[in-house]
């Protein structure tokens, strides 16, 4: 009596885990191997097997009969996955958020290796930054100065379209925003009603591109995988107000008397601490000249009789 006996060809399922700093879903040139990240292979729910990648990233599970499998990738916490299923014929990982992502489903045919089920690793980063009011309007948070809580404080996409998260700053005037995917974004703060923006902290990152309408945008930045930016800060000021009189002081006693008329249209200049024109006006009937929304500083006054 004959026995005869069945063999087929094992399959297998390989890839490379990699950092992927610019979330592009591919392993670029400069570009470093993980190996920090357990991977697990499925059938169903069941795992069949774990590894973790060598030096060069790289992972293999072989030995395999044809059937149907996911490859399941659990790194560090604050990291994501870049999505390389949009650019692997076979395999490739599925974008997400958290730190575990899988395959979705290879299908493993006897003596066949799918060997494109990547995965690339995106360090999230974060930026934090404070709101204070800056009194002098030097661009410096002075221990004087208070911290500023309740303001809203909203990360934009790069071209300043679109919101995509928002928070408001703590009772430290801190504002956080964290698990951020390499992208380019702007951040926008809403000034309280009778506030103006001395501008971003002198020695930030990050400037403070323009204002209107009580919002101040910052310039657009990058952030690439992993970084953590934490001195940012915007300056916020009430402005200030110059006024006065010009009569005619009939009993020369420097005291504008009741029965003393104002001076209409006398040319009034407004001089920075340098002596350069800053503003002028020429008073109301009543001899009166007023110069608002002035910023902190040293200032003078140059009256012109004519």
């Amino acid at each position: 009596e004959k026995l005869y006996i069945g063999a087929m060809l094992s399959g297998a399922v390989s890839g490379t885990v990699y950092y992927d700093d610019d979330d592009d879903a591919k392993f670029d040139e400069g570009e470093a191997p993980c190996k920090d990240v357990l991977v697990e292979l499925l059938s169903g729910q069941d795992v069949v097997a774990d590894a973790a990648p060598d030096e060069n990233g790289r992972y293999l599970f072989d030995g395999l009969a044809p059937g149907r499998y996911t490859v399941r990738f659990t790194a560090q916490e604050g990291c994501g996955f870049s999505g390389t299923e949009r650019t692997a014929a076979r395999g490739g990982v599925m974008e997400s958020d958290s730190h575990v992502s899988s395959t979705r489903v290879i299908s493993v045919t006897s003596g066949q290796t799918a060997a494109d089920a990547d995965a690339g690793v995106v360090r999230l980063a974060s930026i934090e930054g404070v709101i204070w009011e800056d009194q002098s309007g030097d661009r410096i948070a002075d221990d004087s100065e208070s911290l500023m809580s309740g303001l809203s404080v909203h990360l934009m996409d790069g071209a300043g379209r679109n919101i995509l998260r928002s928070t408001v700053t703590d009772d430290a005037g801190r504002f956080v925003f964290d698990h951020l995917k390499p992208a380019t974004y702007k951040l926008r703060v809403d000034a309280p009603k009778g506030y103006v923006f001395s501008g971003a902290l002198a020695d930030s990152p990050l400037v403070l591109e323009n204002e209107r309408d009580g919002r101040g945008y910052s310039a657009p930045f990058a952030l690439l995988g992993g970084v953590q930016v934490n001195n940012l800060g915007f300056g916020l000021l009430t402005q200030g107000t110059i006024g006065g009189f010009v009569w005619e002081d009939a009993d020369y006693d420097g005291r504008m008397g009741g029965d003393e008329p104002g001076l209409r249209g006398v040319n009034v200049t407004l001089l920075d601490s340098d002596g350069n024109e800053v503003a002028s006006r020429q008073t109301v009937r009543s001899g009166e000249f007023v110069f608002d929304q002035l910023m902190p500083g040293s200032y003078a006054i140059r009256v012109s009789l004519g």
